[in-house]
């Protein structure tokens, strides 16, 4: 079997074909299963935007916010073929041993284990950092939009939520920022996991 890796797709990056078949090309190429976690992006902020506006709880943002994750991961889902969109950490690891791409709907597998705080420090990279712990992955690319980024970037903590730097911490991952706008920074990362 192919070795696993956690892929966190910023929310930016869900309607980017190419970026899609490049991951795979360059994943393929080293002999790496990618499992694929969305950003929330347009989603997400518009969810941030109802709560501001209507003042629903912490509680029912995070969930919501989640929730824009799995609509952004259905988008995203049409950008791969032999991708499967999975709910359960079992269901996850079925599908990687069949050769599909695993696209993450978090909802159920948060809540079931509900151990990251319910609020807006939360996000998309710490849900994906989690789930990484969870499978046992010990690498995880986050692929972001940073303009200037050429290569790949060891120092995640300056780009992600402090969460999921804690988890990237205590769990040892080997975690990686990349630009996906830019395939030498993929292929990189990808390299170096």
């Amino acid at each position: 079997m192919k070795n696993l890796v956690v892929v966190k797709i910023g929310g930016y990056y869900i309607y980017d074909r190419e970026l899609a078949k490049n991951i795979i090309t360059v994943a393929n190429k080293f002999k790496v299963l990618p499992i694929f976690v969305c950003g929330g992006g347009v989603f997400a902020n518009a969810v941030r935007e109802a709560y501001l506006a209507h003042g629903f709880s912490s509680k029912v943002a995070h969930y919501a916010a989640i929730k824009a994750m799995e609509i952004s991961a259905l988008i995203f889902s049409e950008n791969i073929t032999n991708s499967v969109l999975v709910d359960s950490l079992d269901e996850i690891l079925a599908w990687s041993t069949r050769g599909k791409y695993p696209i993450v709907l978090p909802y159920n597998i948060v809540l079931r284990v509900n151990v990251l705080p319910e609020s807006w420090e939360v996000t998309g990279d710490s849900i994906a950092s989690l789930i990484a712990v969870l499978l046992g992955v010990r690498k995880i690319v986050f692929v972001k939009k940073i303009p200037g980024l050429e290569k790949y970037f060891e120092n995640v903590c300056r780009f992600v939520d402090k969460h999921a730097c804690e988890l990237i911490g205590k769990y040892k991952l080997r975690a990686i920022v990349v630009n996906g706008d830019d395939l030498s920074s993929i292929t990189s990362g990808f390299i170096n996991v």
